[in-house]
């Protein structure tokens, strides 16, 4: 009995518990571990992990710079220093590291994915949907990728393959939210208002979506009532 009024007491404890005040534990235990290990790999890592998380990235930049120099051939160092440094905005440096992990590891499709995202924050369009379509190519199941290229697509007016690529998204995955509510947007953009609703209000009824999405599927939901009761 003791020992199960300890576990709820633990469990308690642990739901009360916020992700900031999770990723500063974090960060206090592993900054004691390396005072007495200052070339501990796996503190370094989980370091820069719970600083990427804080988005306070000139830290994380630090610790997974000090992972990669401790094991050269660690791939978590080097994906995560280099979204550090596109956080940071130095794409140059972003990109290199992208582009090298590429040269070993060419069919790498998240790699592809994240040096397309490097692109589009550059607006190199063309050199974005070329990644993207490798990224697709090596895995055509990577939905942040098919999303990513649905809106570039949306924005060169390819609204059909925008459609068709937004649906394969969903028959993927029916419950990516955010793929979803950009779906429905583009399907009011090109007229198709009834769907558009449909879509909007299945995005509303999702029980794991965020408050802001929820709250513009709601206005949007409205705005297409109002113009279907005055059509």
């Amino acid at each position: 009995m003791k020992n199960c009024q300890l576990l709820i007491l633990f469990l308690l404890l642990c739901s009360g518990v916020d992700a900031k005040s999770t990723e500063d534990s974090v960060i206090s235990y592993y900054t004691k571990r390396l005072k007495s290990s200052p070339r501990d790999l796996h503190a370094h890592l989980q370091l820069a992990d719970a600083y990427s998380k804080k988005e306070e990235f000139e830290q994380a930049r630090k610790h997974y710079a000090s992972a990669a120099d401790i094991s050269a051939n660690s791939y978590q160092a080097k994906l995560g220093l280099a979204y550090s440094f596109h956080a940071l905005k130095e794409y140059d440096k972003a990109i290199s590291i992208y582009e090298a992990i590429l040269e070993k590891d060419s069919k790498n499709d998240l790699v592809h994915y994240n040096l397309a995202t490097v692109y589009l924050e550059l607006e190199k369009v063309d050199l974005a949907k070329k990644a993207l379509l490798k990224s697709i190519s090596y895995n055509p199941k990577n939905t942040s990728s098919l999303v990513a290229l649905a809106e570039i697509y949306s924005k060169q007016k390819l609204y059909t393959r925008a459609q068709s690529t937004y649906a394969k998204v969903l028959n993927l995955s029916p419950d990516f939210v955010l793929a979803r509510f950009k779906y429905a947007g583009l399907l009011y953009q090109i007229g198709e208002k009834k769907l558009a609703l449909k879509n909007f209000d299945q995005v509303v009824s999702h029980n794991q979506v965020g408050a802001k999405i929820r709250q513009a599927a709601m206005d949007m939901g409205n705005l297409i009532n109002e113009e279907l009761k005055n059509k």
